[in-house]
């Protein structure tokens, strides 16, 4: 074997990885295991001997990748140029654009057959091209502004058709090169140019969800699979399962999986004893990817129940025998996915005495050496738990002791991931103990083993639980249940705090020890927050009191519903509990935006940022959903309505003119909002997860950490995406003194759609080349919208 440096595709795909932030194992947390531990970092392992036909693909991979940058970045400034009016740089940036797409297609077709239906996108675009280029030439040649002012409409809505005609271009070819690695991986006896096609398309998956997609409708999952099952090609297992892993982030590459059985072909090399350590990794990793319960669908599970058996009698044994952390993890992370979505698969690992395995493992530190790996163990301890059996073995093995020490786990760097994991070990280890504390041995052994005191410590203190709330709410019902079993092995003040009240009470309590102090920036609701020591320091909650009669204008449980949702993105605080008339839930740290702060390019930047990780959220179901606008302002009509008719305004309206005049009637406003629902509803805004009520005091700067958070979501939902961005706008003149000439400049509105543009793309996984066309179009939505708001 021979290492080949990785070539500037790969170093381009590189990049393209750190712009999406995507990860195929994310959720083990963990990279995936590698396939040739002798390989250096930043090379690929190839065959030696292998022939310049081979890469055939990936040298067509790096031409059209590179044109299509280069051609993208002269769009781009071309647009820049026409806005400025600078026809000499616009006409030169167009005949260099018209000679990169004419390389492109060129070199494209040189190198593959193109396919009929991409040959009309082709012959498309050179044509806008040359007209594009035509038109600037002549554009030199004038000094008349009138024709200069409509030349530049038409090349506005030119350069437009041939954004839109090179990215179909372009699309169609990445497919026709993922058909071509395909067919080389199904057709080819030779393993050196399989292994390069499975590269590159393992290469392909990092590029995030929707090429990924591409690749599963065309069939990689089926080929790869093929290789799978002939022993011929054994040693390309591990390789081939690993893009299959990627691959199947998406549902389409479940689907295809489940159609070709593949659920049977990764119990037979998990269970192939001959099978070498990194295949059966890499089908545990693949086991792991379609059972996370980030799936929406499970309708592939159903086979998997069949094969269930086999494939957790495999997974215990690869952990029991595991070389390395990477291969335990990978093989824990499956099992612990599985015990969520089956209690069968619980009475099994016990039948196999995986808690002694497991325990043992953690004594290990060969195998277990990260808060990743615990994580797995713990979960699948918190899960195995609920079984009455349970208790004895985790007794015989010692057990509690390791569950007191998982509760004491610390990260070992900065790393927020590091973080976030001990904070998971610390809560399922607390979850573990409260589920096996029902049995009064476990109960002694624990209180014996001091877990008293040390549950009370973690309620008390923030830093001891990683300042995790869930942490704490699990170490109270951990103690409630030994207090329950014991109730004289807990103090007298101790029991009045943490034992005696609701467990509400003593979580607030434990959150918020010595301070309280009420906001008083919310419009309709007042904020109570507690804190201990100082506002700044973790631990400080809020308390909303809902403001009389809201829940007229406000759905209450839709708002909670938006709490979970944007908390499980990482783009919203997290809500404790909520009351007849109230939630509590975290506080954000930071400064309230301010007009001045608002206006910041740094700021506004970081603005559209978040507001475009908010929109890329996708609906639990996956199927369309409504926006809400219409039926919002309905309501809002009919309740202003139903107040005028029974309420003394109705009087005072009968008795002032002037006020009817300044005011304008329901009838008015019905139609005036009928209008703008008949001409918006034609423009095509995409319906995404919208704050809807984006103003200064509704957003949260926090400047240590370089980064903006949105609260309050009483009319979050699915809305109109134009819209959304329209209301922020005009939420620049303000709200209670209403000044538009601070509604935002034209030039101030661009530069943040740009910024919001490239983080919706990437938060969805697409290419996050913006395009001043784009931009364009965009901005036109935005403004239409910006009527409604």
């Amino acid at each position: 074997m021979q290492s080949l440096q990785v070539d500037s595709v790969q170093r381009w795909m590189e990049d393209l990885r750190h712009m999406t932030e995507v990860e195929c194992m994310c959720v083990l947390q963990a990279k995936p295991i590698g396939v040739e531990e002798d390989a250096q970092q930043g090379e690929l392992i190839v065959a030696s001997g292998v022939g310049a036909g081979d890469h055939v693909a990936r040298n067509n991979l790096q031409t059209l990748l590179r044109r299509a940058l280069v051609v993208s970045t002269e769009l781009g400034k071309m647009f820049q140029r026409l806005e400025k009016g600078r026809w000499q740089r616009v006409h030169s940036t167009a005949v260099r654009a018209n000679c990169h797409v004419r390389s492109l297609v060129h070199e494209y077709s040189t190198a593959r057959s193109t396919p009929p239906e991409m040959q009309k996108y082709e012959k498309s675009l050179l044509e806008k091209c040359m007209e594009l280029t035509n038109i600037t030439e002549r554009c030199l040649h004038t000094d008349d502004e009138f024709f200069l002012k409509s030349m530049r409409e038409a090349i506005h809505e030119i350069l437009t058709d041939v954004s839109d005609s090179f990215s179909n271009m372009i699309d169609m070819a990445l497919a026709n090169e993922i058909r071509v690695l395909i067919k080389q991986i199904d057709s080819s006896d030779n393993v050196h140019t399989i292994g390069s096609a499975i590269s590159n398309l393992l290469s392909l998956t990092q590029d995030g969800p929707q090429l990924c997609s591409i690749i599963a409708k065309e069939g990689a999952v089926v080929a790869l699979f093929k290789i799978c099952r002939q022993d011929r090609f054994r040693d390309l297992y591990a390789h081939a399962l690993r893009t299959v892993a990627s691959i199947c982030c998406v549902e389409e590459g479940i689907n295809q999986l489940d159609k070709v059985d593949g659920i049977l072909c990764l119990a037979d090399i998990l269970t192939d004893e001959t099978s070498v350590e990194a295949a059966r990794a890499e089908a545990a990793a693949v086991v792991a990817q379609i059972t996370s319960p980030h799936h929406t669908s499970t309708q592939h599970l159903a086979s998997f129940l069949e094969s269930m058996h086999d494939i957790v009698t495999a997974l215990i044994k690869l952990c029991e025998s595991a070389s390395c952390g990477e291969v335990f993890l990978l093989a824990s992370a499956a099992l612990a996915n599985i015990t969520f979505f089956d209690s069968m698969a619980c009475e099994i690992l016990l039948q196999l005495n995986a808690i002694q395995i497991l325990l043992q493992a953690c004594r290990d530190r060969q195998r277990v050496d990260t808060p990743y790996s615990k994580d797995q163990v713990v979960t699948i301890l918190a899960n195995l738990s609920v079984l009455e059996q349970c208790a004895s073995e985790v007794l015989q093995e010692q057990g509690i002791e390791r569950l007191l020490l998982l509760l004491g786990e610390k990260p070992s760097s900065s790393s927020p991931s590091e973080g976030a994991a001990c904070e998971r070990v610390q809560q399922k280890a607390a979850v573990t103990l409260a589920r096996l504390s029902r049995d009064p041995d476990v109960a002694q052994t624990a209180i014996q083993l001091k877990a008293v005191p040390r549950l009370i410590e973690l309620c008390r203190s923030p830093t001891e639980r990683n300042n995790s709330d869930s942490v704490l709410v699990a170490c109270l019902a951990a103690l409630r249940r030994l207090a329950a079993g014991c109730p004289d092995s807990i103090e007298a003040a101790d029991h009045q705090q943490l034992i005696k009240p609701r467990l509400v009470d003593s979580f607030l309590l434990c959150s918020n020890m010595e301070e309280s102090f009420t906001f008083t920036d919310g419009i309709t609701n007042q904020l109570i927050g507690c804190y201990v020591g100082s506002l700044q320091e973790p631990g400080c909650v809020l308390v909303r009191l809902y403001g009389r009669m809201t829940e007229l204008y406000v759905n209450r449980d839709r708002e909670v519903e938006m709490f979970q949702v944007l908390h499980a993105h990482g783009c919203g605080p997290q809500i404790y509990c909520s009351f007849q008339n109230g939630i509590c839930y975290e506080f954000v740290r930071g400064t309230v935006l301010d007009d001045e702060l608002l206006r910041q390019p740094s700021i506004y930047r970081l603005i559209a940022a978040e507001m475009g990780r908010i929109h890329s959220i996708q609906p639990k179901c996956g199927q369309p959903v409504e926006p809400l606008l219409w039926t919002k302002m309905s309501h809002f009509l009919t309740l202003v309505q139903s107040s005028i008719d029974s309420s003394p305004a109705e009087q005072w309206c009968k008795k002032s003119p002037a006020a009817l005049q300044e005011v304008p009637s329901i009838e008015t406003l019905s139609d005036e909002m009928e209008s703008l629902r008949r001409h918006l509803s034609q423009i095509d805004s995409p319906t995404v997860l919208c704050h809807n009520d984006l103003l200064t005091k509704n957003i949260i700067y926090n400047h240590k950490e370089g980064m903006v958070k949105f609260i309050d979501y009483e009319y979050a939902d699915y809305n109109y995406q134009a819209f959304d961005i329209g209301n922020h706008f005009n939420e620049f003149a303000g709200v209670n003194d209403v000044n538009y000439s601070l509604y935002p400049s034209r030039e101030l509105q661009r530069d943040w759609l740009t910024a919001y543009l490239v983080s919706y793309k990437r938060s969805s996984g697409r290419e996050v080349t913006v395009t001043e066309a784009e931009v364009t179009q965009l901005y036109i939505q935005v403004c239409k919208f910006s009527l409604v708001s």
